[in-house]
């Protein structure tokens, strides 16, 4: 009987270490991390919302820099001696007032537009779910307004231009008054005349436009 008790003593120590090595093994599997499970691809951002954060900080600037420039200049136009032409410095006031209103309201709507990218980084992928279409014919419409807006602006700066050089100022409002034909036009033809949105097909023409409107 006693030559049989080392074959069940090696018998036990091996089950024990075979024991050992699996709690050692669940151990280190407890303490090693998940595998990562795969990222879901990245939502490609709409282009309505890369065109916006390209295009508004300059119209932020224009309709910025104009407004302020208008506002303190209006109170300083008193005397009608002082305007050498046959508008009075209440007319000349008047222009000038026009042309900060439309600066200030293509101000607001510039900045408020420039609120829609950083609205639709929280949920890319909800911004994705958008109808493109949709979407981009109402921005195009607003930048269309804000193109209007500009080249009115400008239009009644050219008006006060005019009351103190003549020339160079009819020239301007020529440009001017250019540049509120083509904003009119584009806005037809992209919002009731094109079943397509143009938003990016007519980048060139608001360029365009934008430039005829610093004149």
């Amino acid at each position: 009987m006693d030559a049989q008790q080392p074959p069940k003593d090696s018998e036990q120590i091996e089950q024990m270490r075979v024991l050992v090595e699996r709690l050692v093994q669940e151990l280190q599997r407890a303490k090693s991390p998940p595998a990562p499970s795969p990222k879901p691809p990245p939502v490609p951002e709409p282009r309505v919302l890369k065109w916006l954060k390209t295009m508004m900080p300059t119209f932020i600037a224009i309709f910025g820099f104009g407004g302020q420039i208008t506002f303190t200049v209006i109170p300083t136009i008193t005397k009608d001696d002082d305007v050498p032409s046959a508008w009075g410095a209440a007319e000349v006031r008047a222009f000038l007032s026009l042309a900060w209103m439309f600066f200030t309201l293509g101000f607001g709507l510039s900045c408020a537009m420039a609120l829609i990218p950083a609205w639709g980084d929280d949920d890319q992928a909800a911004m994705a779910r958008l109808d493109p279409k949709r979407y981009e014919r109402i921005v195009n419409s607003l930048c269309a307004v804000l193109h209007l807006f500009a080249a009115l602006a400008f239009l009644f700066v050219s008006l006060v231009v005019a009351a103190y050089t003549p020339a160079v100022g009819w020239i301007n409002v020529g440009v001017a008054g250019l540049g509120v034909l083509i904003a009119v036009v584009v806005y037809v033809i992209d919002t009731w005349l094109t079943k397509r949105p143009l938003v990016f097909i007519h980048v060139s023409t608001h360029e365009k436009l934008g430039m005829f409107s610093l004149f």
